[in-house]
């Protein structure tokens, strides 16, 4: 099986799915191919096509393939170096818009440079790689390829090559965005308590930030934890409870203490969140 992966990036990657095709129908592609589109809007009987998989489902896909054919993201290059496939590389290119730059192909230089894989510049070159990997042996992963691994990742932090909807999606995943979801519940708070009694103003501040927080996992294809549903539950309940201690024991107004008690409420999450 060869499976083929265009991450998680935002834009779209038809190029390297339409001559997958053509090689396929020419015949040089014989096994079942898999493919993991990401956002890249392409439809074939050839393939069988994913969107966004999940973290266990790709490890999987990668450890079941004979044959991995990626774009030049380091995260889905790493995980085959690693689990020591065979990859055919292609870049996206920005001239394409298929990112904001050509660093990808520095990238696969580096990777390619090594022995971890095969790259190619341009698509119309797949044939090649594909007769290549018939001998091509990739190199081991050992423990001492962390080093230039954390320097490739470094690299991507530092020249910032993450699509602005990538950087949105991993600061949600990551629970880094308390920030903002404290002045959302504060200013529905707001709005409701114009009209409405204290601690009902709470229950439908929080209501309505869990609607708009779940529009946004739905719209960045996020799947929350498990245990996320049975969170919310409880700082509902923390929500309530601080707000109830501070008015009652603090000389202070009632905005004051729903602010202090969203602030608390961050803190929490944020500890619980590092365990």
């Amino acid at each position: 099986m060869i499976f083929v992966t265009l991450g998680t990036q935002d834009k779209e990657f038809p190029r390297l799915l339409r001559q997958i095709e053509k090689e396929i129908k020419n015949g040089n592609i014989q096994e079942e191919v898999i493919v993991q589109r990401g956002y890249t809007k392409y439809s074939s009987k050839y393939m069988k096509m994913l969107d966004l998989v999940s973290t266990e489902e790709f490890k999987k896909l990668v450890k079941d393939c004979d044959l991995l054919i990626t774009h030049g993201g380091v995260g889905s290059i790493l995980e085959g170096i690693k689990q020591n496939k065979k990859i055919i590389a292609v870049p996206r290119k920005k001239e394409y818009k298929e990112h904001t730059n050509n660093h990808q192909l520095q990238i696969l230089k580096e990777f390619a440079s090594l022995s971890y894989i095969i790259a190619i510049e341009d698509v119309k070159d797949l044939s090649k790689a594909l007769e290549q990997s018939k001998t091509f042996k990739p190199k081991p992963f050992k423990s001492n390829t962390k080093h230039f691994i954390d320097s490739l990742e470094d690299y991507i932090k530092e020249t910032n090559h993450t699509s602005y909807l990538n950087k949105y999606i991993s600061k949600i995943e990551k629970g880094q965005i308390g920030i903002l979801e404290i002045l959302i519940n504060v200013f529905l708070f707001l709005v409701f308590y114009q009209s409405q009694n204290l601690f009902l103003s709470i229950l439908l501040a929080y209501l309505s930030t869990f609607v708009i927080e779940k529009i946004f996992h739905l719209l960045a294809n996020i799947k929350p934890p498990k245990k996320y549903y049975l969170w919310k539950c409880i700082y509902l309940s923390f929500d309530l409870l601080f707000t109830y201690l501070l008015i009652t024991f603090l000389p202070v107004s009632n905005l004051f203490s729903k602010m202090l008690c969203n602030l608390l409420l961050f803190i929490l999450s944020y500890f619980i969140s590092k365990k």
